[in-house]
């Protein structure tokens, strides 16, 4: 299989790096990958400037941009002759669970390759204990990739997460957790006279929703959740008695 690889932190990353060896052994691995740390970026493409796409191996690239611009150039620049059989992006350092996929700049990448048409995933590992031990998420990902790839498509992308154990108890396809981050911004005064402010994330917390990839990670599971590209419209007939003004 041909696989395009990418992230959201670039190529030095441990989970990306040990997620090419892996697969690799087996398959035909080409890595695009942003040349910084472009996290929480969302799915933002650059429209204004010129890109810089610089190789680095025989089939690695940094690409200056975002990692939506990494799946863009991978498909339409790096492996335009002949694309790829699936886009993986990951692994990222850190879970993408739930509201995250919101910010995520590594479900963005997976969200991009869905719009584009190829089957997608998104892989994200949490910590455990201070250790971050990316092989048993990169070996799931190697043993199930043929059906992994089957479940992934146009209208939608994969988005798996683990937490960092030796041995995982199971698989669970799961429900994204509605997430609660307690996130504040610190204003102060600059010596220039302008008012800064200054973002602190919180710690998240869940909604308590027992069938969330949230929860099946804390329990030792890797979670499967399948994402929507297009979220269809809320239907409106709950609001018949609503009358809008022109």
């Amino acid at each position: 299989m041909r696989i395009l690889l990418t992230n959201d932190d670039g190529l030095a990353c441990d989970g990306i790096r040990i997620l090419a060896e892996t697969l690799s052994a087996e398959h035909e691995v080409w890595l695009v990958a942003p040349d910084r740390n472009r996290s929480a970026v969302s799915n933002a493409v650059t429209l204004f400037e010129p890109l810089c796409i610089k190789k680095v191996d025989e089939r690695a690239y940094t690409c200056s941009g975002l990692p939506a611009d990494c799946i863009l150039n991978g498909i339409y620049a790096v492996m335009s002759e002949n694309p790829p059989d699936v886009i993986i992006s990951g692994i990222n350092m850190g879970g993408n669970l739930g509201t995250d996929l919101i910010y995520s700049g590594t479900a963005a990448a997976a969200r991009q390759a869905a719009v584009m048409g190829f089957p997608s995933m998104a892989v994200s590992l949490v910590e455990k204990d201070g250790v971050w031990n990316y092989a048993p998420l990169a070996d799931f990902i190697r043993k199930n990739l043929t059906e992994l790839k089957s479940l992934s498509g146009r209208r939608y992308f994969l988005n798996i997460n683990a937490a960092s154990f030796d041995r995982y108890k199971g698989v669970r396809f799961t429900d994204t957790a509605e997430l609660n981050y307690g996130d504040k911004v610190e204003l102060f005064r600059g010596p220039d006279g302008n008012l800064y402010s200054f973002f602190y994330g919180g710690k998240a917390t869940d909604d308590g929703n027992v069938k969330s990839d949230y929860t099946a990670v804390k329990e030792g599971f890797v979670s499967v959740s399948l994402v929507f590209v297009q979220p269809k419209c809320a239907d409106f007939k709950n609001f018949n008695d609503i009358n809008l003004k022109i």
